[in-house]
C-alpha cells in the first residue's frame, strides 16, 4: 500500500505485517515472522510494538488514514458533485474491499479487524460519513441536487449512500468488480436526487 514509507522503520514493521497477515492469517502470524521480514531483530521490534494486536491496529488506522486522505483529495477536486463523491468514495472503500475479499485470509481479516480495531473503524467510519455529508449539503443548498422525493437532509443522503456502497462489497466478485458496480450505484444514486 502507498502510505507505507520503506525508509521509516515503523512503516517498515506495518509493512512487513500488512504483508505477513495477508499471506498466513492473522492467527498464524508471529512477532518473529514480523520481525524477520521487517528485517530487524525481535527485541527491537518489541521497543516499538507491545504485541502483534498493537501493530494490527495501528495497520488499520494506517489503512484508514491513507483512504480518508485520498477521498478528501477526490472531494477536493474541481468536478462535479456525483464525480467527486464516485471518486471519494472509490479511493475510500475499493481498497478496503481487495484487504479483505482479494486476499487468502480475507475472511480472518475482516473478523479480527472488527473485533481488535472496531474503535478504528467506527471513527474512520464517521469521518468519511461527515465527509460525504459536507458535500451534499453544499450540493442541496446549491440545488446541484435535490433531496429526492422524501426530501432527505444531506446526513440521511450519506448514511443511505455509504450503506449501499457497503452492500455492493457481498455482489462483487473482485475490486475492480466492485468499483464498477459502485459506479453504477452512483449513477442511479444522483438520478433520484435531481432537481425537479
Amino acid at each position: 500500500m502507498k502510505s507505507f514509507d520503506p525508509t521509516n522503520k515503523t512503516d517498515r514493521i506495518l509493512q512487513a505485517a500488512f504483508n505477513c497477515v495477508k499471506q498466513y492469517g492473522f492467527k498464524r502470524t508471529s512477532m518473529a515472522d514480523i520481525a524477520l521480514a521487517s528485517d530487524i531483530s525481535r527485541s527491537a521490534l518489541y521497543l516499538v510494538f507491545k504485541d502483534k494486536t498493537d501493530i494490527f491496529r495501528s495497520v488499520t488506522e494506517k489503512i484508514h488514514n491513507q483512504t480518508l486522505a485520498d477521498a478528501k483529495s477526490e472531494l477536493a477536486k474541481n468536478l462535479p458533485l456525483k464525480i467527486r463523491i464516485a471518486n471519494a468514495t472509490t479511493a475510500r472503500m475499493t481498497p478496503l474491499y481487495a484487504l479483505v475479499y482479494d486476499t487468502a485470509h480475507g475472511t480472518e481479516i475482516f473478523d479480527m479487524s472488527k473485533s481488535i480495531s472496531a474503535d478504528i473503524n467506527a471513527e474512520a467510519d464517521d469521518r468519511f460519513l461527515r465527509m460525504l455529508t459536507g458535500e451534499l449539503q453544499s450540493g442541496l443548498k446549491s440545488g446541484q441536487i435535490s433531496g429526492g422525493p422524501d426530501n432527505l437532509a444531506a446526513r440521511e443522503l450519506a448514511q443511505l449512500f455509504i450503506a449501499s456502497a457497503m452492500g455492493l462489497k457481498s455482489f462483487a466478485f473482485s475490486a475492480q468488480d466492485y468499483e464498477t458496480l459502485l459506479t453504477k450505484s452512483v449513477a442511479t444514486f444522483f438520478t433520484g436526487l435531481s432537481p425537479k
